[in-house]
């Protein structure tokens, strides 16, 4: 299942797959996206979910304060999209940085 992710400011749209992280789709589809490891340990991909859910993977832990994750904040490379209806759910994305490397 795929579910629609917008990247703002930018507006940029993605089709993300549930098993897909935002930073893989992004990439893939030729969206540059401030990244830098691709595994969860350096927090470059560090953005603000304004909309949706999303099931967070694994990452070092010291990457999200207790006050980052109570404002939404995400790591974007081990972030996948989950939602009950893939058809009526859109995703919201704020990366933290500029243009990706």
């Amino acid at each position: 299942m795929e579910h629609e992710v917008i990247l703002e400011p930018s507006g940029h749209r993605l089709q993300v797959r549930e098993d897909q992280c935002i930073v893989e789709a992004a990439l893939e589809q030729g969206v540059a996206i401030h990244h830098g490891c691709g595994n969860g340990s350096c927090g470059d991909c560090k953005g603000r979910i304004l909309s949706g859910e999303g099931v967070q993977l694994p990452f070092m832990p010291l990457l999200l304060t207790p006050e980052e994750r109570v404002h939404k904040q995400a790591i974007l490379c081990k972030l996948n999209p989950a939602a009950p209806c893939a058809s009526k759910h859109r995703w919201m994305v704020l990366p933290s940085c500029g243009p990706g490397r």
